[in-house]
């Protein structure tokens, strides 16, 4: 059996670990589900580039959304732009 004193340093060490992860979660995706499991709003991170896509679930497995991105410049001018996806078909 576990004693009090025991017991109550184990809960502060969750509680501290709980309040560390609160501050900052460092990750290349987040993917956000509904709940059945389908992916609804996905976060990403890659070379240069970020993007968050809000998408609805389609029967064919294409993809329906929105997409915000933006990416370090190529040449002088960074690339920022919101894509409207219809049935895997994207268009500016």
């Amino acid at each position: 059996m576990t004693d009090i004193n025991t017991l109550s340093a184990r809960v502060a060490a969750l509680e501290d670990r709980l309040a560390a992860m609160e501050q900052r979660v460092i990750t290349r995706q987040v993917s956000v589900v509904d709940e059945l499991g389908v992916e609804r709003v996905i976060l990403r991170a890659t070379s240069g580039t970020g993007s968050v896509l809000v998408r609805l679930d389609r029967p064919e497995g294409l993809t329906t959304g929105i997409e915000l991105v933006a990416t370090e410049p190529i040449d002088e001018e960074p690339i920022v732009g919101i894509y409207a996806i219809r049935d895997g078909d994207s268009s500016i």
